[in-house]
């Protein structure tokens, strides 16, 4: 109840300040910002979702932090791309890839509450 507006009903937030850095891969960063953008779209009282950075800050990557769509340069990273089509019919070209980043589609890792410490793939057992 703490939680609810003053009059009883569920309050609506936005999510600011959403980062994941590409300084570990690329290929974490955009399936990192993918599951983040759908989890959060997934509840109705969400109504916003904003990152930190759309371009990398240079003194921040020197220190390996580097949560930018694009490169300090303007070029754009994997997570540009994904963050483009997340949504949208095109999503489907990028959801193969996601799957071979994460061991999983983008809809098995919402339906399931995907989470790991990492984005690694790991071996199923032939046992």
């Amino acid at each position: 109840e703490q939680y609810l507006s003053p009059s009883g009903t569920i309050r609506h937030l936005m999510i600011s300040e959403v980062g994941y850095s590409s300084s570990i891969s690329e290929e974490a960063q955009a399936a990192s910002i993918a599951y983040a953008y759908t989890r959060a779209a997934s509840f109705p009282e969400i109504k916003g979702f904003i990152l930190f950075r759309d371009i990398d800050n240079e003194y921040e990557v020197s220190q390996g932090l580097a949560n930018g769509l694009k490169r300090a340069d303007g070029s754009v990273k994997l997570a540009y791309q994904f963050y483009q089509a997340i949504g949208t019919p095109t999503w489907s070209q990028y959801d193969t890839l996601y799957k071979q980043i994460t061991g999983y589609t983008l809809q098995d890792s919402i339906q399931h509450h995907y989470s790991r410490t990492g984005w690694e793939i790991e071996e199923e057992n032939e046992s």
